[in-house]
């Protein structure tokens, strides 16, 4: 198999970090970008920039505080879009680094791979979705919050349908997560990846 970079997106709560986790099982190497995420806030200058252009409050010994840093951009859109302006550069240029550094199919989960242009590293896109009512459900249980909170914050996301649209590839997991399995290997049979 030639090299191939996969990218893995979705909306909130429809099975990201469990189809990469299935993914990596089967022996493929995964790419988490949320987790290249948090190493980029220990970067030094990075963390100079937040202070000074987010607020320094975020800065406790010259440590972000990631919750106190989500809770200002979350309430701010112009701050999350210089939050974005600063660590999706750093992110990108990570994330190309390490996938460089493997070969054959390399998959990377990337929550917001197109509304960023991680599209210019990736080969080929996979979305995985879940029918929204599958979707508040989860994310009420998981975040502990209620269903309006669910709602409002699936609807801050670019829509699912959109990204279905702009898709190579699609999992379905509005189900079981062994169904889920069962598409993923389907699909890997099928492209023979």
């Amino acid at each position: 198999m030639s090299k191939m970079i996969i990218g893995i997106t979705g909306s909130i709560a429809t099975g990201k970090s469990t189809l990469s986790k299935y993914l990596q099982e089967l022996g493929y190497k995964v790419i988490n970008t949320d987790e290249l995420a948090h190493q980029v806030l220990t970067f030094p200058d990075v963390i100079k920039k937040i202070g000074i252009l987010i607020s320094k409050d975020v800065v406790e010994g010259g440590i972000i505080n990631r919750k106190l840093l989500g809770k200002i951009v979350f309430n701010d859109s112009e701050k999350l879009r210089i939050l974005n302006e600063i660590t999706h550069p750093e992110i990108f240029k990570l994330t190309k680094k390490l996938s460089k550094k493997n070969g054959g199919v390399v998959f990377i989960e990337i929550p917001l791979l197109f509304e960023t242009n991680f599209t210019e590293i990736v080969d080929k896109t996979l979305v995985i979705y879940a029918d929204e009512k599958e979707q508040v459900k989860r994310l009420r249980k998981r975040n502990n919050i209620s269903k309006d909170e669910a709602i409002n914050l699936i609807n801050k996301q670019m829509s699912i349908n959109e990204k279905v649209k702009l898709a190579d590839y699609i999992i379905d997991n509005s189900t079981t997560i062994e169904d889920m399995k069962i598409q993923v290997c389907n699909l890997l049979k099928k492209e023979n990846l």
